[in-house]
């Protein structure tokens, strides 16, 4: 999601008269949908093979979250989307 997030912005830097992609922000609403839905479950790791909670990956979850609010913010789209996804990172 992270990656997905920079290739947007970078994106949106070289182009900003166009509007973000529709399939790109389906893409990314269904990422970020799936974190909220499942942050709070224990999982594998990239680096582990025990199925429990992990720094890496809650990190990258809260971090998702965040990056993802702020450029539906800083595009004015799905408000309340945005703060389901910065109540969750809160």
């Amino acid at each position: 999601v992270l990656k997905y997030l920079s290739l947007l912005d970078h994106l949106n830097a070289s182009k900003p008269h166009v509007a973000p992609d529709t399939q790109a922000l389906q893409v990314l609403r269904t990422d970020l949908d799936f974190i909220v839905s499942h942050w709070q479950k224990r999982g594998f790791d990239l680096w582990e093979e025990l199925n429990g909670d992990h720094y890496h990956t809650r990190l990258v979850q809260l971090s998702a979250l965040e990056h993802g609010a702020e450029y539906l913010q800083r595009h004015a789209m799905d408000e309340a989307r945005s703060a389901r996804y910065l109540n969750v990172a809160a």
